[in-house]
C-alpha cells in the first residue's frame, strides 16, 4: 500500500465595516420605531455583518423548499444542478471513476474547488474522493433542508480564495414540530435510473429551545450507456455500400476487440470474430478499418461495441441523518448543536479492459499465421467487466454558542469537527504485468488454462479529517444619515488533513 497525506491550514483575523441599515430616510413616530427595535437581524450569505434586511449589495439567489419540491428534485445537487450560473461542468455520479458517488457545484466554471459550500454558514468539509479540495453534495439530506442562498459573485474576502466564484450556503430545518413522512417514486421513460426516495422530519420545541431530527434513505439506479439514443453504439451503412467502416460510420465502437495486424502490417479481424459476436456481449463483427486507421478498403477490424457494457451513471444507495438543535440558556446566551452523519454507496461498470497484445505466438488462437505476430488490439474479455464499488462515510459535528452583550454585541463562537471516509473496490481489472508474462513465456492468454491469472481487484482508501474554530461579534458604532455604522471583527482558524491510500497496481 502507497501512502500520502496532505494537511492544509489557515489562520484569519476579519475586520468588516458597512451600514447596518439601507439607506432609506422617512418621517417615524415613536410607535414605529419601537416595533422597530424588535425586528430581528439576519445574517445574509456573502457577509458577516447582519441586518434587517435581506438586500445584498451581491446577487444572492434564493431556492426555498418549497420550490424545490414543487420541482421534484431528489438532491441538493439536483437542485443546483440547473442553475444557469452552476452549467459549465459540475460533477455527477458519473460511473467509472473513484469520484463516481461524488456531486458537486462549479460556480461560473472556475472549478468546484472555488466554490464554497456552507452549512448554516459554516463550512463544508472536502470530500477525500475529491482530493479534499471540493464538497461532496450527495451527502447532505434533501430532507433537511429548509432553503439553498447561492452568492454569484466573488466573496474571498468574506471566506477567502475558494470562495472566488461563489458560496452555496445551505440552510438546514430547525425549527419543525410534529412529524412528517415523505416518499417519492421516479420512473423514467428510458430503461435505467429508477428512484426512489424516503425521509422522515420529527421536531419538538419549547419557549427555551428546538430539536429537529431528519433521516433520508434514496436510491437511484445506474444508467446504460446503451438505453440512450445519445451514448448508445451506433452502426450506419451511409454511403451504402453493404460495408461499414470504423469511426467514419460507427459512433461508441473501437477496434480493441480482436484486431490483429497481420505480416504485410494491415489490420486484420481475429478469424475468431463471428464467434465472438455470438458468444460475448459487446463485440459487434468485422468492420472495415476506415479512414482513420489507414484508409477504406485496406483492412478490417474486429469491432467492440464498448458503450453496450458501461454504465453513464452510477446508481446510488445513501442513507442520511441530521440532528439539529439549539437551547436558550439565558436571555442573552443561546447553545446550539448540530450532528449529521451519512454513507453512500455507489456501483459503476466500465467495459473490460483494452490493450494491446504483443507478441502473439503462432500457436494463438486468434493467429491464423505460422509465424509470430508483432502486436494486436484485443478487449479483455476473460477478465470480465471492470466494476467499481465506492462507499462513502461522514460524520459532522457543531457546537457553538452565540448571544448579546452590552445592548450593542452579538458574538458567536463554534467549533467544527468533520470526518469522511471513503473506499473504492475496482473488481476485474486487467493485470498487465500477468498479460506481459504470459507474452514473454509465449502462452495464449486466451487460453482457459491463462485467462483467470488476468483480472486483478484494486483498492484505494481516503479520508478527511477537518477542525474549525471560530469566534466573531459584530456591533454598531456611529451613524451616517443612510443609517448606523456596522463593524465586524473575527477569527477563523481550520485544517484539514487529506490521507490516501492506495494497492500497487492503482499506484502503477
Amino acid at each position: 500500500m502507497t501512502n500520502s497525506t496532505f494537511r492544509k491550514s489557515l489562520t484569519a483575523l476579519a475586520v468588516a465595516g458597512g451600514l447596518a441599515t439601507p439607506a432609506l430616510a422617512v418621517a417615524q413616530d415613536s410607535n414605529t420605531v419601537e416595533a422597530q427595535g424588535n425586528i430581528e437581524k439576519i445574517q445574509v450569505t456573502g457577509s458577516r455583518i447582519k441586518r434587517s434586511d435581506l438586500e445584498s449589495a451581491s446577487p444572492v439567489e434564493v431556492l426555498s423548499a418549497d420550490q424545490l419540491t414543487d420541482q421534484g428534485r431528489l438532491s441538493v445537487a439536483d437542485a443546483l444542478r440547473n442553475l444557469t450560473s452552476n452549467s459549465f461542468g459540475s460533477f455527477v455520479p458519473s460511473s467509472g471513476s473513484s469520484a463516481q458517488s461524488q456531486s458537486t457545484v462549479n460556480l461560473l466554471g472556475v472549478g468546484a474547488s472555488r466554490t464554497l459550500v456552507l452549512l448554516d454558514g459554516k463550512r463544508v468539509a472536502g470530500s477525500p474522493s475529491l482530493g479534499g479540495s471540493s464538497a461532496n453534495l450527495s451527502t447532505i439530506p434533501m430532507a433537511a433542508v429548509e432553503r439553498i442562498e447561492v452568492l454569484k459573485d466573488g466573496a474571498s474576502a468574506v471566506y477567502g480564495s475558494d470562495a472566488v466564484a461563489g458560496v452555496v450556503n445551505i440552510i438546514l430545518k430547525d425549527d419543525f414540530e410534529g412529524v412528517a413522512i415523505n416518499t417519492k417514486v421516479g420512473r423514467p421513460e428510458a430503461e435505467g435510473g429508477d428512484n426512489e426516495s424516503f425521509s422522515i422530519t420529527a421536531g419538538t420545541s419549547s419557549d427555551r429551545g428546538n430539536l429537529t431530527m431528519v433521516f433520508e434513505h434514496q436510491t437511484r439506479d445506474a444508467i446504460y450507456d446503451r438505453d440512450r439514443p445519445y451514448t448508445a453504439p451506433q452502426m450506419f451503412d451511409e454511403n451504402g455500400d453493404g460495408v461499414i467502416s470504423l469511426n467514419d460510420e460507427t459512433i461508441g465502437i473501437s477496434k480493441y476487440g480482436a484486431t490483429l495486424v497481420n505480416p504485410e502490417g494491415n489490420y486484420e479481424a481475429s478469424p475468431l470474430c463471428g464467434q465472438l459476436t455470438e458468444d460475448v456481449d459487446g463485440f459487434v463483427g468485422v468492420l472495415d478499418q476506415g479512414t482513420a486507421n489507414g484508409g477504406i478498403g485496406q483492412g478490417t477490424v474486429c469491432g467492440y461495441a464498448y458503450s453496450s457494457v458501461s454504465t453513464n451513471m452510477a446508481s446510488t444507495d445513501r442513507n442520511s441523518l441530521m440532528v439539529n438543535g439549539n437551547y436558550q440558556i439565558n436571555d442573552d446566551v443561546e447553545l446550539y448543536m448540530r450532528g449529521m452523519f451519512a454513507k453512500n454507496s455507489s456501483f459503476g461498470r466500465y467495459a473490460p479492459a483494452a490493450a494491446k497484445w504483443e507478441n502473439i505466438p503462432a500457436n494463438a488462437s486468434h493467429n491464423p499465421y505460422d509465424e509470430t505476430l508483432d502486436t494486436g488490439y484485443f478487449r479483455w474479455y476473460p477478465a470480465g467487466n471492470r466494476d467499481g464499488y465506492v462507499d462513502d462515510y461522514q460524520q459532522d459535528y457543531v457546537v457553538g454558542f452565540r448571544g448579546f452583550a452590552l445592548d450593542n454585541i452579538d458574538w458567536e463562537v463554534y467549533y467544527q469537527r468533520a470526518e469522511m471516509d471513503y473506499k473504492t473496490v475496482g473488481r476485474d481489472y486487467l493485470s498487465k504485468s500477468a498479460l506481459n508474462w504470459l507474452a514473454a513465456e509465449g502462452r495464449d492468454p486466451f487460453a482457459p488454462e491463462n485467462s483467470d491469472k488476468l483480472g486483478i481487484t484494486t483498492l484505494t482508501e481516503g479520508k478527511t479529517i477537518f477542525d474549525h474554530y471560530y469566534a466573531g461579534m459584530g456591533f454598531n458604532i456611529g451613524e451616517l444619515p443612510g443609517g448606523q455604522i456596522a463593524h465586524y471583527f473575527g477569527w477563523e482558524m481550520y485544517e484539514q488533513v487529506f490521507e490516501n491510500k492506495y494497492d500497487a497496481q492503482s499506484e502503477a
